[in-house]
């Protein structure tokens, strides 16, 4: 009854693990000024402003970075590189509301920025609002198909909506096509789904696809970790969380004590 309990435990575990790492990769991408389509009008000062509020960000000096993405605003108010990159900074801060009112504007702005459509659809499904993610994620991609974050991310949401998850394999798999050196973390991905879905082999696979890909991306040793265990190879089991220790990952303590009690030994 006790191991019962603990494989319980421990599935809740692998949910929260995987659930953490599903928007792991790919972050939020900076609006940088020379990406962005300024327009001809913009004021150098604003865009000095708009400069400085970027480089602030990449120090994730946030607080800093909305002060001068604020001056950039005041001075040229449809500076919509400016919004972007201030709604990025509401959604490090997990202010949502201040983030999607920001990228709401640059869409009124400039109809066909597929930055704000990713960003956008990344502060829904922060909501958990997955129907309005996946509607914005697909707007992305029809304006530009060569995004792989924005499938990427959609294949999230299409896998956390539910019943949904032949979607969300076709995106990752895109999403691989695309950017085969960021593919570790469509592998990463796709093992997560394979193991809330119960298939843990395959998500064995995949999780060893994204390690041979990117060798010390702890996130994959850990959902392999836990598939292990659910297969009650705990021997595998151990070694990646020896390799998590190698790497300075920090082991979910659930899963590593209910390790510890199935394979009836402690950690070396």
């Amino acid at each position: 009854m006790e191991q019962n309990s603990d494989t319980s435990r421990v599935k809740t575990v692998l949910g929260i693990v995987f659930a953490a790492g599903l928007m792991l990769l790919g972050g939020y991408q900076f609006v940088r000024f020379k990406a962005t389509r300024s327009p001809a009008w913009a004021t150098t000062m604003a865009i000095e402003e708009l400069k400085a509020g970027v480089v602030h960000m990449e120090k994730g000096e946030y607080p800093k970075a909305i002060k001068d993405l604020n001056a950039a605003i005041k001075i040229d108010p449809k500076l919509f590189a400016a919004y972007n990159n201030r709604a990025l900074c509401w959604l490090a801060s997990q202010d949502l509301d201040r983030a999607q009112a920001d990228l709401d504007k640059v869409v009124e702005l400039d109809p066909n920025n597929v930055r704000a459509y990713v960003n956008r659809g990344a502060t829904f499904a922060k909501k958990k609002e997955w129907d309005n993610a996946i509607s914005d994620f697909t707007r992305a991609i029809e304006l530009d198909p060569g995004q792989p974050d924005a499938y990427g991310y959609r294949g999230d949401a299409y896998f956390q909506k539910g019943n949904s998850e032949l979607l969300a394999f076709s995106d990752y798999r895109r999403a691989i096509e695309i950017d085969p050196r960021s593919a570790a973390i469509y592998y990463y991905k796709r093992g997560v789904v394979y193991g809330q879905m119960g298939e843990t082999r395959k998500a064995i696979e995949d999780f060893t696809r994204a390690i041979k890909r990117a060798p010390e991306f702890g996130p994959a040793y850990q959902g392999r970790a836990i598939a292990y265990f659910d297969t009650k190879d705990y021997e595998s089991s151990w070694k990646d969380v020896a390799n998590l220790k190698s790497l300075k990952f920090e082991v979910n303590a659930v899963f590593l004590d209910a390790l510890k009690k199935a394979s009836d030994r402690e950690e070396k």
